[in-house]
Order: C-alpha cells, then structure tokens, then sequence
C-alpha cells in the first residue's frame, strides 16, 4: 500500500482538514515554514488550511485527504 505523509490542521474553532503533504509539482515532502508549507525541491509554497498552491511552480492544490474524529481521535485514510 501507498503511505504518504499527512497534517492534520485546524481550520476552525470545530473544523479540521487533512492534507498529503507530497507537493503536486515533484511530489517532495513539503514542510512548514512561518505560515506556509514549502516544497524544498524548488519552493513551491502552499497555505495550510486551503491546500491552495500560493507559490510555483506548483499549480495544483495539496490532495485533501479523507478523515474523521470519533471521540476526540483523529483517523487518516
């Protein structure tokens, strides 16, 4: 099976979202910076409650990623 690494981000007092954090450019691990997530491989930024690529070359948003919270735990995939 495919493992991708993810965030969990609070996007709201009771809203929350998970992304996979491959870039949509080269598929590096992008990381946080400041109020950003970057792509070490070029710099594509991306905002972290969107998905939205904010900086190229990547164009494509991150891939939201299914999940729910039962209980007060997060479950990914």
């Amino acid at each position: 099976s495919d493992v991708c690494s993810s965030d969990l981000v609070k996007v709201s007092s009771n809203k929350y979202v998970a992304w996979n954090l491959s870039c949509t450019h080269a598929g590096a691990p992008v990381t946080p910076s400041g109020s950003s997530w970057i792509c070490p491989a070029h710099g594509s930024q991306f905002n972290p409650k969107t998905g939205a690529a904010t900086r190229g070359p990547a164009s494509a948003p991150l891939a939201k990623l299914p999940m729910k919270i039962a209980k007060g735990i997060a479950t990914v995939g």
